[in-house]
């Protein structure tokens, strides 16, 4: 039985709820029927269901939402609890924040009672959450971190629930905090300040990026994982990511978390190649382009992101390298020297250890695909440099440092004709791929160990792997071409490799005598 103070406070949350959004009502036809369904239940027993968060931010953008949020008024989390079961499966791990997971009709869907959050320390966990399931909308949404995000949608009758104008300010194009000092209590989201703006290619008002600033030093408490999170939004859902990386630096961003970033901000380059300005501005080109070309060619998210992820990181040596000389801005080797500063970036990152291998391969190898269509306008045969190369881009592909290739020329300020060189340049790159048949996997070795053991009677050692290395190399190189020619290589390299020890060991013999 209920309390007389309960049935009080449920009669009194059901005053209409009144609106700034001028009683604008949706279609709520799309929304999945499960989701009605719940929200009709909860309706029966004296509460209400509003949809609220990323999915009414989606509804009204015309975007398909991805994942459902509803917010519980009026019920008690036990009595939620009973009412969700008979909907699905229900995980209660967030139970005492007043939060349970449903597992309905193939949807995940989060249900919560409204409730506030204080942030009672520094770190990421320290807040005091405090469920209520009789607070007003309004105090409710206040704790979102933007106006476009703290809007509600009743799927029953439509009402959208707008007390922050969010619906205003994404017809505006703006973003826009909902409340500052809520903003401020959880530092990530100066970074999902800066992927919305990537995804929805939005402006940030004034006032927004000044709250910014004044928690962007806050940054530092964040886990990585968090960081990383808001970095894949940013490089695989966003529509033009340069405007977030815009936004990142106007507040800070890189200062804080990012050095090798930061570094690239004003960095200059050569005007003969790079018209479009310092490495930081050819940085943002690129990672548009490489951006166009993940659609292009319908990359899936994991492509996508290491594709972005070398656009990225492709110049960081740069910051290295680059010097004047006799009046000509260079940076010979940035290419070599930009490996060790895209693996220490990765790695305080989460992305994994084998997305972060294929980048810091296509970073280090990011020119040669230049060098090679130079030698072919040349008329020079790079059969075998191009076999090479695929062999030491690995584990990335040809194909993934092609992509960056053509990012990384069509990032920067180029005339029609160069357009259309560099379309011709891509072209042979892929001809040239397929045709010597290195599109994904390594030629198969000619000759292994057992081999030096059954033909050659080798005993197994440690100069087996010199000797298969050395031979296999000659292989890419086209100089053999059989397994006969492989033995022979071996027997000769064996030859010399016992030489060079021998000297080695005289050589060290002598000074011991010294």
């Amino acid at each position: 039985m209920e309390s007389k103070k309960q049935t009080q406070e449920k009669q009194r949350f059901f005053i209409p709820i009144t609106s700034q959004s001028g009683g604008k009502f949706f279609d709520t036809s799309d929304i999945p029927e499960i989701i009605k369904k719940i929200a009709q239940e909860i309706k029966n027993h004296q509460g209400r269901a509003l949809l609220i968060g990323g999915a009414v931010r989606d509804k009204v953008m015309n975007l398909t939402p991805k994942d459902y949020d509803l917010e519980i008024y009026g019920l008690y989390p036990n009595e939620l609890r009973n009412i969700l079961k008979q909907f699905g499966g229900i995980n209660e791990v967030g139970i005492q924040f007043g939060i349970i997971k449903l597992e309905a009709q193939g949807l995940d869907i989060d249900v919560a009672i409204p409730r506030r959050d204080s942030k009672i320390g520094k770190g990421h966990r320290d807040f005091l959450i405090e469920g209520d399931p009789f607070m007003s909308f309004e105090e409710a949404a206040k704790r979102r971190d933007l106006t476009m995000n703290s809007m509600a949608l009743d799927v029953l009758t439509g009402e959208l629930i707008d007390p922050f104008n969010g619906l205003e300010d994404i017809k505006n194009k703006i973003i826009r905090v909902t409340d500052r000092e809520k903003f401020k209590e959880d530092p990530l989201r100066v970074l999902r300040v800066m992927q919305f703006a990537s995804r929805f290619q939005f402006q940030v008002a004034p006032e927004t990026i000044e709250v910014c600033k004044e928690v962007v030093e806050d940054l530092k408490e964040l886990p990585s994982s968090r960081i990383t999170e808001e970095w894949k939004k940013l490089l695989i859902k966003g529509e033009k990511p340069s405007l977030g990386m815009r936004v990142g630096k106007e507040i800070g961003v890189f200062k804080v978390l990012h050095p090798e970033i930061q570094a690239l901000i004003g960095l200059p380059q050569d005007e003969k190649w790079h018209k479009e300005g310092d490495v930081f501005e050819h940085t943002l080109k690129v990672l548009d382009e490489a951006n166009l070309i993940s659609k292009k060619n319908k990359l899936s998210e994991t492509k996508k992101l290491i594709l972005m992820l070398g656009a990225l990181c492709h110049d960081f040596g740069k910051a290295l390298t680059t010097e004047e000389v006799n009046g000509q801005i260079i940076s010979h080797q940035h290419d070599v020297l930009g490996e060790k500063v895209a693996r220490d970036f990765l790695k305080r990152l989460e992305f994994g250890e084998e997305i972060n291998e294929k980048v810091i391969k296509l970073v280090r190898y990011h020119m040669n695909p230049a060098f090679l269509w130079e030698n072919n306008k040349k008329n020079i045969n790079s059969e075998n440099t191009l076999k090479r190369l695929a062999e030491k881009v690995k584990p990335a592909t040809m194909e993934e440092l092609i992509k960056l290739y053509e990012a990384d020329q069509r990032g920067r300020e180029i005339t029609e004709e160069k357009k259309e060189e560099i379309t011709k340049s891509v072209s042979w790159l892929y001809q040239e791929t397929n045709k010597f048949k290195i599109r994904v996997n390594k030629p198969e070795p000619l000759i292994k160990g057992k081999h030096l053991i059954r033909y050659l009677h080798y005993q197994p050692g440690p100069i087996f792997g010199k000797i298969l290395k050395e031979v296999y190399e000659a292989q890419l190189d086209g100089e053999i071409k059989t397994k006969y020619q492989a033995l022979e290589r071996a027997k000769t390299i064996k030859r010399v490799l016992s030489y060079q020890n021998s000297w080695e060991e005289a050589l060290i013999n002598k000074n011991n005598e010294n």
